[in-house]
């Protein structure tokens, strides 16, 4: 059967072609205590995870355009890590 939600092999060759590692609240809720499990297995890239807001990402219609806005807002606090 299909998995309910897409997945990605979080191997280091992976991990060292991102920026950041993306945690939503929505559709699946991701918490603090997974942020912590994360950076546990991945130690040389724990800075990379954020917890950011489902809602924001994930709904359309009305937080749309307020969604975008947010993404502008996480992209302009990452510090420029690659050229």
């Amino acid at each position: 059967a299909a998995a309910r939600y897409p997945e990605i092999a979080m191997t280091d060759a992976v991990l060292d072609r991102v920026d950041r590692v993306l945690f939503s609240s929505e559709p699946f809720p991701f918490t603090e205590d997974h942020l912590a499990a994360f950076r546990a297995d991945h130690p040389d890239h724990a800075a990379k995870a954020q917890l950011v807001d489902g809602e924001m990402l994930s709904w359309y219609g009305v937080r749309a355009a307020a969604g975008l806005s947010y993404l502008k807002d996480l992209a302009d606090s990452m510090p420029a890590s690659r050229p």
